[in-house]
């Protein structure tokens, strides 16, 4: 079975730290203003995303 290293901190070249591999990409960019600026939408959801995430 392949060992898989997804849950475990990786430096990147830049110097930034991330704290695992296990991304989420962003999904609700069409909720946007047309300007870039998230809305409370965007806010609110990605709130609640953060706290199902984070276990």
């Amino acid at each position: 079975m392949t060992d898989y290293n997804f849950l475990q901190p990786l430096a990147l070249r830049h110097g930034a730290k991330l704290r695992n591999r296990a991304v989420f990409a962003p999904t609700t960019l069409s909720a946007s203003f047309f300007n870039g600026v998230a809305s409370t939408d965007d806010v609110e959801y990605y709130a609640i995303v953060q706290v199902v995430l984070v276990w």
